[in-house]
């Protein structure tokens, strides 16, 4: 929320908090709070880097069914143009308004999670993972370690598909040029 309010070209949100629908239910708030509060939209427009894969797969045929393609997404954030006393207000087109990137990070079982045999197992002996209730705040070591290697691995290929600049299989042309963007912006993945 401050982020937003101080117009911050980059932010990067971690959600972890037990969601065991995928419905995002907090991320919705937050985003129409930014809306309401200060005139912010907040778009996941960047194709191929929609909400909708971080979700585990249902499909009972499908080999990977219960991971997720990705453990984030890619948003685009619309600051309204700033107004001052003095000038004259002008409506700006919405695609013009000065821009940010929001990286959700989800905690979701991504595919990555398959392949390793701590995570894995971890997730196959207790249901709920990775949305086990947040009222029980005494993890032991086998719990910490298995949401600390899940968290780095949804990090990793973030910065992986970042910094690569390569727009995922079905991503328009454009996802590309959005990647390019943040890492020209803010310098990531350029040595």
């Amino acid at each position: 929320y401050e982020l937003i309010r101080r117009r911050v070209k980059l932010i990067i949100l971690s959600e972890a908090g037990a969601d065991p629908a995928y419905r995002m239910d907090d991320l919705a708030n937050a985003i129409e709070r930014v809306r309401t509060d200060f005139g912010v939209h907040i778009r996941f427009d960047v194709p191929g880097f929609e909400p909708d894969k971080i979700r585990p797969r249902s499909d009972a045929h499908n080999p990977t069914k219960g991971y997720a393609e990705r453990g984030f997404a890619l948003a685009t954030i619309h600051y309204p143009p700033k107004v001052d006393a003095n000038s004259q207000s002008e409506t700006v087109h919405f695609a013009d308004w000065p821009k940010g990137y929001l990286v959700y990070l989800q905690a979701t079982t991504i595919d990555k999670v398959a392949e390793r045999v701590d995570i894995d197992a971890y997730a196959r002996t207790h249901a709920d993972f990775p949305n086990e209730t947040t009222a029980d705040q005494f993890f032991d070591e086998d719990q910490l370690e298995a949401y600390r290697e899940l968290g780095m691995e949804v990090a990793e290929q973030a910065l992986e598909v970042i910094t690569s600049r390569q727009a995922p299989q079905g991503g328009a042309a454009n996802s590309g040029a959005i990647l390019a963007a943040i890492t020209a912006e803010f310098g990531v993945g350029t040595g």
